[in-house]
């Protein structure tokens, strides 16, 4: 018996599997999440120190036995522990890992973009295309993950090491995040610091399309375009946009949600860093993210 034959026994529904020994599911512990983690954070790894993290609720279980006696507990089942410590699990020769004192890297070094997934494909740039991106526009590489139907992007540091991915499906709009990337600790883009200035956006669709204007534009070389992943800074974000000592251009949505950040985060920035600007749009349904070349050029003059 395999993880997957004891998730199925549970009656738990593997979301995605990774390449390298990894799934994602829904956390078995919805208790502690408001929404019970509809959009799943919960990683189960073959081949780490530890067996499972959930990056919504912060559980984290360092056996697989201590994992799935935990999950049967959870659920009222009784008699499942004898199962459990029969099962035998893949145990794999340990992985280098690599190290940054920046973005936190959480794969080893055989996660290769190019290996997973396929690159600069005709079906990225048509779905692009349909959302007003011009893939050819774009100052980097964009990836399909054809199996789970997500355009992906890379994580990286500011040497372009790789850190982890980031993807969005393309039919139903969810976001996931490969490699066990944890959000707080990571900005998209980050590799590019060559700019005056930077651009703040929230989302992985409104980097791509904040580069695809700028491209238009021919101000690739005004503006280096970071992503949050999440309307929410984490201290180690801010840390490193202090650190990067350029004016900020802060192009997080206008909704609900965007404003409230804002209202939370803004007062550090403008007291750490010189030149710091809130950009908002009058409309809370125009963002970075579907937001035209004329809009954009307006906004940012």
């Amino acid at each position: 018996m395999n993880i997957e034959t004891l998730l199925q026994k549970l009656g738990i529904e593997i979301k995605s599997r990774g390449l390298n020994g990894y799934y994602s599911i829904s956390c078995p512990f919805s208790g502690r999440h408001k929404n019970g983690d509809k959009n799943p954070s919960f990683i189960i790894w073959e081949d780490r120190k530890i067996a499972a993290k959930c990056y919504g609720c912060g559980l984290v279980f360092g056996s697989m036995d201590e994992l799935f006696t935990s999950i049967c507990k959870e659920k009222g089942i009784e008699g499942f522990e004898d199962i459990v410590e029969a099962v035998e699990f893949y145990v794999p020769p340990p992985a280098k890992l690599v190290t940054s004192v920046e973005n936190v890297v959480l794969l080893d070094e055989t996660k290769n973009m190019d290996l997973a997934f396929s690159k600069n494909t005709e079906v990225s740039k048509a779905y692009l295309k349909g959302r007003g991106i011009d893939q050819d526009n774009l100052p980097f590489d964009i990836y399909t993950d054809k199996r789970n139907k997500r355009i992906v992007a890379a994580i990286r540091n500011r040497d372009g090491s790789l850190v982890g991915a980031t993807g969005r499906n393309m039919l139903n709009k969810g976001h996931y995040h490969y490699f066990g990337v944890v959000t707080g600790s990571s900005l998209l883009g980050l590799e590019r610091n060559q700019a005056d200035r930077i651009l703040l956006v929230e989302g992985m669709t409104d980097l791509l399309n904040a580069y695809c204007k700028l491209s238009q534009l021919g101000w690739l070389d005004r503006y280096d375009v970071y992503s949050t992943l999440t309307c929410n800074m984490t201290a180690w974000q801010k840390k490193i946009l202090v650190e990067e000592d350029r004016p900020l251009f802060l192009g997080w949505d206008c909704d609900e949600a965007g404003l409230s950040a804002r209202k939370k985060h803004l007062p550090h920035l403008k007291d750490s860093l010189i030149g710091v600007r809130d950009l908002r749009w009058k409309s809370s349904k125009i963002d970075f993210g579907n937001m035209s070349t004329d809009q954009l050029e307006f906004l940012l003059k």
